[in-house]
Parts: C-alpha cells; structure tokens; sequence
C-alpha cells in the first residue's frame, strides 16, 4: 500500500532521530552517574533501521532459498491437478453442446441398429421386428433431445 511505502522511505531517518532523542537523554543521566559508560561506536553503528531491513532481507533470502524447490514442487503438483482437471472439464463442456450430442446419439442408434440386423439377419419375422423396434429407438431418442 502506498501508506506502508511511505513508512518504509522515512523509517530511517525516523530511528536517526529517535536514536539521537535517546543519546541526548543518555547524555543527561551520564550526568547524574558518571560511572555509566557511554554506547561504544561499533555498537551505536549496529543500531538502525537500515542494519535491520539489511539483516531482514539477509534472512528472508536464505529461508526463500531453502524453501524454494519445496514450493517448486508443490507448484508443479498443483499445476497438474489443475491441467487434470481442466481436461476433465473440456470433456464434460463437450457433453453440453446439442450437437455433439445429437452426433452421439445417431451414432449410438446406427450401431444399435446395426446390431439388431446382424442378430436378425436372414428373418422375415426379422424383418417386422427390426422396423419396429427402430421405430421405438428413434421416437425415444428423439425424445430426450
């Protein structure tokens, strides 16, 4: 967010100036005890937001970095599922559109009937039967469309 940016370009200057507050009251009560030491400069120079936000970013990069062919791996898996999934779904998308459906049924139906005339072949009461029961297939297929 753009409030989070601007905290983040004046947290420096913000710690310089807190830092500075607390030598200035470190300095009056070294007053009062003579014997408190002062801060040492390698330790003062150890102090900040920018040593912080350096450590920080140190530390993130190298959990990033062992944590990365994990991630990897799990993305990987996640990708297939979702490609699995996404076939699955072109294959039922199929199922929806009237005229594959209807290519489908006429399919079915000339396969049926193909069946039947090979069991009948040869039949003369074959013949009746194979009219009627095409009949009834037709008038039921035609029903569900």
């Amino acid at each position: 967010t753009t409030r989070g940016k601007k905290l983040l370009q004046n947290a420096a200057k913000y710690e310089k100036e807190e830092f500075r507050e607390w030598q200035m009251v470190h300095s009056q009560y070294r007053e009062t005890d003579p014997e408190d030491p002062k801060l040492l400069t390698e330790i003062s120079s150890q102090i900040g937001f920018p040593l912080a936000e350096k450590k920080m970013r140190e530390v993130m990069l190298a959990d990033t970095a062992t944590r990365l062919p994990e991630v990897l791996m799990f993305l990987r898996k996640e990708l297939t599922n979702y490609r699995e999934e996404f076939e699955v779904c072109q294959e039922k998308k199929k199922f929806m559109d009237p005229l594959h459906i209807k290519q489908m049924v006429g399919d079915f139906m000339q396969d049926v009937c193909k069946r039947i005339e090979d069991y009948l072949d040869g039949d003369l009461e074959g013949d009746l039967i194979r009219a009627t029961l095409f009949n009834l297939l037709v008038t039921h297929f035609i029903s569900l469309l």
